[in-house]
């Protein structure tokens, strides 16, 4: 059969008031499906009862781990311009601070017992006085992620003004030469 969670205000999940459903021990639905009303789905760290009382942006999150995750909208949907505002170009002095700003380690995960190495800037929640240093805008506003999309946009306006550089230096090697001759 079903099971369905309802709130007191109303129906299932019909937006009159808060729905919490807890999981112990796991949960299967037969066709490894999970159905919800709309296109979101959120996992909130915590019991039941005093979770529904916060926000859902305030509130413990999750880890869920998975093999293999496939999204067929993740990386079309950011990346339109129809869902963006407050553009604005990138200058080379902010990019190349960023880029000058962030240090980058080698390291290995304390957890991961393969011994594989990783290169990325670091954000330091141990430390009082940072030890390890990355722009701010290279870390999610939680201070829990890098944000490394930022930091190859940064690069790439870095990389496109070096070749700017470059080019101007090359004009004038070549006019330098041919007064020489």
């Amino acid at each position: 059969g079903s099971l369905y969670v309802a709130n007191p205000a109303g129906g299932n999940f019909d937006g009159n008031g808060s729905v919490g459903f807890q999981v112990w021990s796991g949960i299967g639905l037969g066709k490894s499906t999970i159905y919800t009303p709309n296109t979101d789905i959120y996992i909130q760290q915590g019991n039941c009862g005093p979770a529904l009382g916060q926000s859902y942006s305030s509130a413990n999150k999750t880890t869920i781990h998975a093999k293999n995750l496939i999204s067929q909208v993740a990386n079309t949907v950011s990346s339109r311009l129809s869902v963006k505002t407050d553009i604005t170009p990138v200058s080379y002095d902010r990019a190349l601070a960023a880029v000058e700003g962030t240090e980058m380690y080698d390291y290995r995960y304390v957890t991961d017992d393969s011994g594989q190495h990783y290169v990325s800037g670091i954000i330091d929640d141990v430390n009082p006085d940072p030890q390890y240093h990355m722009d701010d805008m290279l870390i999610n506003k939680e201070r829990t992620a890098r944000i490394d999309a930022n930091l190859i946009g940064y690069h790439h306006v870095v990389l496109q003004e070096l070749l700017k550089k470059i080019d101007e230096l090359e004009i004038k090697l070549k006019s330098l030469e041919s007064k020489e001759k």
